[in-house]
């Protein structure tokens, strides 16, 4: 396994957070993450979890995204500017950190949508199931709402752009749809349990979409090509402000 030192400064650059940023954010000692880093600290196995859950990670083998979906409501308030709805521990965090203002509205969207992504990828979110996407996004979405599964689209399509390796959509149950299983190096349709307040909006494929709010933060947290061309999501959100 990796040193202490060597995990917080991995988890510190995939967060791009700075030594400072992130000592506020897990609510440490300024000095705290420098002194890991640099090896004259060794943490305690709570100061070291405390540290990579402020950046979005947990430690299994390697360091791993915490499948934390209660990011995605704290993100979503910032980002939507919500700020009566503030008072949970990821929204005090990013306070801390200097990454919300006086209001608890994001400074940077994208930085903030980034952090929630790493900290809720969608691989490992509760019940998320992959299949086959072997049919267009229209039949996919005809074949699911036929089976009483309820899919709301979200990610890319959120902003009308169709990424060719694959979609993620929140249905009612992932179990037994009715779509292939998925497959090495083909495109993947990605299944996650609906949450009781998702937002949605209505298109003309006739199914729905998320917010762009959550359809920014699932981008990034779908990883890959996807997350890659979440920044550009960022920056036509930010426009709408």
């Amino acid at each position: 396994m990796k040193s202490a030192a060597s995990l917080v400064k991995q988890a510190r650059l995939l967060a791009g957070y700075t030594r400072a940023e992130l000592a506020r954010a897990a609510d440490v000692a300024s000095s705290t993450v420098g002194r890991i880093e640099s090896g004259d600290l060794d943490p305690t196995w709570t100061l070291l979890g405390r540290i990579l859950a402020a950046a979005g990670f947990k430690l299994d083998d390697s360091l791993s995204s915490l499948g934390d979906e209660t990011v995605i409501e704290a993100a979503t308030n910032a980002l939507e500017s919500r700020p009566e709805r503030r008072d949970d521990a990821w929204t005090w965090s990013w306070a801390r950190a200097g990454l919300l203002d006086e209001l608890g509205q994001a400074k940077d969207p994208a930085r903030v949508a980034a952090l929630a992504g790493l900290a809720s990828e969608v691989a490992t979110r509760r019940g998320a199931r992959k299949y086959l996407l072997d049919r267009s996004l229209a039949e996919v979405l005809n074949d699911l709402t036929a089976a009483g599964a309820n899919p709301v689209i979200t990610g890319p399509a959120g902003f009308d752009d169709i990424d060719p390796s694959g979609i993620t959509v929140y249905v009612d149950d992932p179990r037994d749809l009715p779509l292939p299983e998925a497959e090495p190096y083909r495109p993947t349709v990605t299944a996650i349990p609906r949450p009781a307040n998702l937002d949605t909006i209505p298109t003309e494929l006739g199914a729905c979409v998320t917010t762009p709010a959550r359809a920014l933060i699932d981008a990034y947290a779908s990883g890959g090509r996807v997350a890659d061309r979440a920044d550009a999501y960022a920056a036509r959100l930010a426009a709408r402000r």
